[in-house]
């Protein structure tokens, strides 16, 4: 690889242990069937899913955890009542896959 006029190359090397990294369609199916809805909210978040959630981490921008929850159940409601208006990066764990999504609590 050669580098001309000064530009920067970066290589990231990414290692996924634990995980079934195949790209089956099942798996695709799986993420498109959960939703988390009302973006922005002012009060609760409504997650359905296809699968139990084990558990839900709620950080702030900062990345500091603000909230967990251990709901064992597909479809879930989470309060944000407590919670300062701002931007949140919810984390849901299930059968071994990590979902990331952002929600604006007003």
């Amino acid at each position: 690889m050669t580098i001309e006029d000064n530009k920067q190359v970066f290589i990231i090397n990414i290692a996924i242990e634990g995980v079934d990294t195949s790209l089956s369609s099942h798996s695709f199916t799986e993420l498109r069937s959960f939703k988390v809805y009302l973006n922005p909210t002012s009060c609760e978040v409504k997650i359905l899913s296809n699968q139990i959630i084990d558990k839900v981490l709620i950080n702030n921008v900062f990345g500091k955890l603000v909230c967990q929850d251990f709901p064992k159940f597909s479809n879930i409601m989470l309060s944000l009542e407590n919670l300062s208006s701002g931007v949140y990066v919810l984390n849901f764990f299930l059968n071994n896959a990590t979902i990331t999504k952002k929600i604006l609590k007003k």
